[in-house]
C-alpha cells in the first residue's frame, strides 16, 4: 500500500517543478504523453462548473488503474468513467460530482491565490500500488458573471439531533451560545429575487423543529397543522441548471427533516433509515 508520507513529499517536489512539466493549458480536457508509468502532475483550468477530463498516455511499460481518490478517500465509481487500452487512460469526472466539491478543501499555492482541487488516479503493478497520477483541477474565475449569493450557515443541535440553517450572522452566532454547533456553510443562496424563488420557513412550537420548503400548498398545510410561518429564509435558485441539488430527507423517529447537497451524505442518511424525498431545491456554490 502506498505510503500517505512519501505521496505527500512527491506532491510537494512535484508542484515545486510544475512550471517545467507544463505550459500554459486552455483546454479541460489534456492529452499529456509519458514513456512509463509514474508520477504526473496535470492542470486542468475549471470554472467550477462542467466537466474536466484528463488522457494519460503511457508507452511499453502499462500499468493497470485501480481507484480514483480525491483527499485521500476513494470517488466512488458512479461520479467518473474510466477508458483504458493499451495505450491510454481516459478519466473523465462527472458534472454533478463537479458541482459537489466542497469549497473548503481548495488548496492554494504560491503567493498570489492559485485555488485548486487535487486527485489522485492510482494504478497497479503486480496488485500493488506503484504508481501515482496527480490530477489537478485550477479553479478559475467563470467566463459568465456570478449570480450575486449569500452563504447559508448550518447548525447542529446535539441535543435532539435536529439541523437548522439560516442566513443570518446573528441568528448564527445565537444558536452557537446556546450550545449549536456551527458546521459551516451548507450552500449559498441567489439574492437577487430575479435568479431566485422565496424557501419559507416554519416552526414547529411542540418540538422545536424547523421545516423549509418551496411549496405554498405544503407551507399552507403546515401552517393549517400548528406550525408558525416566520417568513422567507432565503431564496433558491429559480433555474436548476445555474447550481446544485439541494437534496430532502426525512427521519420518521422525529419527524425532523434534513437538507444536504452532498450524495454521500444523503446516501448515508439513507442507509441510516431516514426516508428521502427528493430534491427540495437547488442552490449555489462559491
Amino acid at each position: 500500500m502506498k505510503n500517505v508520507f512519501a505521496k505527500s513529499f512527491k506532491l510537494i517536489a512535484l508542484l515545486l517543478s510544475m512550471l517545467m512539466l507544463i505550459g500554459a493549458i486552455t483546454s479541460s480536457t489534456l492529452n499529456v504523453e509519458a514513456s512509463t508509468p509514474g508520477l504526473f502532475w496535470f492542470d486542468a483550468p475549471w470554472e467550477g462548473r462542467g466537466t474536466a477530463s484528463v488522457t494519460i498516455t503511457f508507452g511499453t511499460d502499462l500499468a493497470t488503474f485501480e481507484r480514483l481518490e480525491f483527499e485521500d478517500k476513494k470517488v466512488d465509481a458512479s461520479n467518473y468513467t474510466v477508458s483504458q487500452s493499451s495505450s491510454q487512460t481516459v478519466i473523465t469526472l462527472s458534472e454533478g460530482y463537479l458541482k459537489t466539491l466542497d469549497p473548503n478543501d481548495l488548496t492554494e499555492l504560491g503567493e498570489e491565490p492559485y485555488p485548486f482541487y487535487t486527485f489522485w488516479a492510482v494504478f497497479t503493478h503486480s496488485g500493488e500500488d506503484s504508481d501515482w497520477a496527480v490530477l489537478i483541477l485550477h479553479v478559475t474565475s467563470p467566463s459568465t458573471p456570478m449570480i450575486p449569493r449569500q452563504p447559508i450557515f448550518r447548525l447542529y443541535n446535539p441535543n435532539n439531533g435536529n439541523h437548522f440553517f439560516t442566513r443570518s450572522v446573528g441568528e448564527r452566532n445565537d444558536c452557537i451560545a446556546r450550545g449549536w454547533r456551527f458546521e459551516g456553510i451548507a450552500w449559498y443562496a441567489p439574492t437577487s429575487e430575479s435568479d431566485g424563488i422565496p424557501i419559507f420557513r416554519l416552526y414547529n412550537p411542540n418540538n422545536g423543529n424547523h421545516f423549509f420548503t418551496r411549496s405554498v400548498g405544503e407551507r399552507n398545510g403546515c401552517i393549517a397543522r400548528g406550525w408558525v410561518y416566520e417568513g422567507i429564509a432565503f431564496l433558491a435558485l429559480r433555474d436548476p441548471s445555474e447550481g446544485v441539488a439541494i437534496h430532502r430527507l426525512y427521519n420518521p423517529n422525529n419527524g425532523m427533516h434534513f437538507f444536504t447537497r452532498s450524495v454521500g451524505e444523503r446516501n448515508n442518511c439513507i442507509a441510516r433509515g431516514l426516508l428521502y424525498e427528493g430534491v427540495g431545491f437547488y442552490e449555489l456554490l462559491p
